[in-house]
């Protein structure tokens, strides 16, 4: 045999095994190509599809790989979100609404009487002249409203009170939901104290 011949290789029926040097040697069978993506679109093209691009070459008779980006989801996976969606953004408001909330003005003053105005649960202006803030004993004493009220954003609080008299010290506070939100005082004769919020 000259040293120019090449004999072809001999391979097994089933294709799996090659007679070497009197020996059937088990083949190295190379895995399927995959479609090569030019370096210049790489970057364009998204990991995942690489992925299932590559397992569809690797086992191209199989619907596990199939690729499914093209395909649109189904109508009721879409419904369902939407549902989920809805639902949920209807269950937060729901939450998040507390309801109508208990709003308290108070008026305390060491002086004999004092001049009140506020913003009453109707939206109005309410005022009250020369209210007493003094017991029959002499000691001190609260002036209080309440109301009930939504507070929507837009709801105006307003308190204030002057003194009646040439000295004195006027304090005037907002609570909500027996929380205090607003105060403030002031001293001296015929002064005003103010407080308000906007909730």
């Amino acid at each position: 045999m000259a040293a120019c011949d090449v004999q072809p290789p001999i391979i097994s029926p089933d294709g799996r095994h090659e007679y070497i040097n009197g020996q059937w040697i088990e083949r190295q069978i190379q895995a399927p190509q995959y479609q090569q993506i030019p370096p210049e679109q790489e970057q364009n093209v998204n990991d995942n599809q690489r992925v299932w691009d590559y397992l569809e070459a690797l086992y191209p008779n199989n619907q596990d790989f199939a690729s499914t980006n093209n395909q649109e989801p189904p109508i009721w996976a879409v419904l369902l979100v939407m549902v989920i969606l809805f639902g949920g953004l209807w269950l937060g408001i729901t939450l998040l609404d507390e309801g109508p909330q208990q709003i308290q003005y108070k008026v305390v003053c060491s002086c004999q009487s004092v001049s009140i105005t506020i913003e009453g649960a109707g939206g109005g202006v309410e005022q009250f002249s020369d209210v007493q803030m003094r017991n029959s004993d002499g000691t001190g004493k609260e002036w209080i409203y309440d109301f009930t009220t939504e507070l929507d954003g837009y709801t105006f609080l307003y308190v204030s009170a002057q003194n009646q008299q040439s000295a004195g010290k006027v304090i005037v506070a907002i609570y909500i939901d027996g929380e205090l939100v607003e105060g403030s005082s002031s001293e001296g004769g015929y002064v005003i104290a103010t407080a308000s919020d906007m909730r």
